[in-house]
């Protein structure tokens, strides 16, 4: 088992979960190297040695959906960063609904159009809602971003996998599933999800409060175990409130929950929000308990803006926010609790970990790192 993931600190007892959503351990009780299979276990993916300038080449993002959640946030950072380095971009938006980010990417001189238009394109990058949609196109060369390590992702690209030239995977163990299903790692790299620092370096302070704010931003769906969050509170003082800011139809359970085991003075659970980096100003600390995750968008920019983190042993998480970087627990309350704790009993802890993660971001989390690595792997397909 590699060294670096036996130095993280993982409180609670590990807990067993369905296969190849544990492909982390499962990569680790099988000694898989590092750079084997794609995987990326416990180091940081390094920018292939090529060019990283588009020279006016076009290229095609593809999804079926474009509104507000990581992988969406993720599309759009990246297409704005390959029109800056000299890529003509072009987003399909398949599925035609309205997006809250079509000024954006326009103001940066991307296209964009509500149906699938990459004749002209010299390569294509799917995301995974949309590569159904592969088959109407065998011949352009492709990308396929694989965000998850979960079955259903495997069967998509083990079904397509004659028509994908390379998988860009947001994680190690997603980077070791999709050259699983490919049958072939090297076409397999690990490209970390990266964001803008600047809206999240110049986070107004939090004011002054008797309460710790433990905060979180993003869908309120079943893997992302809010319900676990709002259990902690059970076992913890008073002055720790929580703070939800999302979408989805778990909202109201969320609000039930929290009836019932009489904390819902202690729950604020809200909408989305247009003005993140302004949340993430509200909270002490920032939460995670997600059963599985891939590499979520929103720890980029939490590390960005300061904020400590909580979060689980899924994926690539304990690398960046291991080594005192930030508190790693398991998905339940107690453990949750245990890691709220941790960080309550030591303000000096919680700067010291927000430091430590807000410069290591800087270093690998950003849009232009990502953008190095996406430049570089698009030149090798089309070259």
């Amino acid at each position: 088992m590699d060294s670096e993931w036996q130095e993280v600190d993982i409180i609670g007892d590990f807990e067993p979960k369905p296969k190849r959503l544990d492909v982390w351990r499962q990569m680790a009780a099988d000694n898989v190297p590092r750079r084997e299979q794609g995987a990326c276990l416990c180091s940081p993916p390094k920018p292939i040695n090529r060019r990283y300038r588009g020279g006016g080449k076009k290229i095609a993002f593809v999804t079926h959906e474009l509104f507000a959640g990581g992988a969406e946030r993720h599309t759009v950072t990246l297409a704005i960063e390959l029109a800056r380095r000299g890529f003509k971009v072009r987003v399909c938006n398949t599925g035609g609904e309205w997006s809250p980010f079509v000024a954006d990417l326009l103001r940066a001189g991307v296209e964009y159009s509500r149906v699938l238009h990459t004749a002209d394109c010299c390569a294509v990058i799917w995301w995974s809602d949309a590569l159904g949609d592969a088959e109407l196109l065998p011949n352009v060369r492709s990308i396929y971003v694989v965000h998850s390590s979960g079955d259903p992702t495997y069967e998509a690209v083990r079904r397509n996998r004659h028509r994908i030239d390379y998988c860009a995977a947001v994680s190690g163990p997603a980077g070791y599933m999709a050259a699983q299903a490919l049958g072939d790692s090297d076409r397999t790299v690990v490209i970390w999800n990266g964001v803008n620092p600047d809206p999240f370096d110049y986070s107004a302070p939090r004011a002054p409060s008797n309460s710790f704010v433990v905060g979180y931003l993003g869908r309120y769906a079943p893997e992302k175990n809010l319900a676990e969050a709002v259990a902690a509170l059970r076992h913890l003082p008073d002055f720790v409130r929580l703070r939800l800011y999302g979408w989805g139809q778990a909202v109201h359970d969320l609000r039930e929950m929290a009836i019932e085991l009489c904390v819902q003075d202690r729950v604020d659970v809200g909408g989305a929000v247009s003005d993140i980096a302004r949340a993430y100003s509200e909270f002490d600390a920032f939460l995670l308990p997600s059963v599985f995750e891939g590499f979520p968008v929103v720890l980029s920019e939490v590390a960005l803006a300061g904020v400590p983190v909580i979060t689980t042993p899924n994926g690539d998480l304990p690398t960046v926010f291991g080594g005192g970087r930030g508190v790693i627990v398991q998905p339940n309350a107690f453990s949750i609790a245990a890691g709220i704790m941790r960080l309550v009993d030591s303000p000096l802890r919680r700067w010291e970990m927000a430091e430590a993660a807000q410069a290591y971001a800087h270093k690998f989390l950003t849009d232009q790192y990502m953008g190095r690595c996406y430049a570089a792997l698009i030149n090798e397909v089309t070259s």
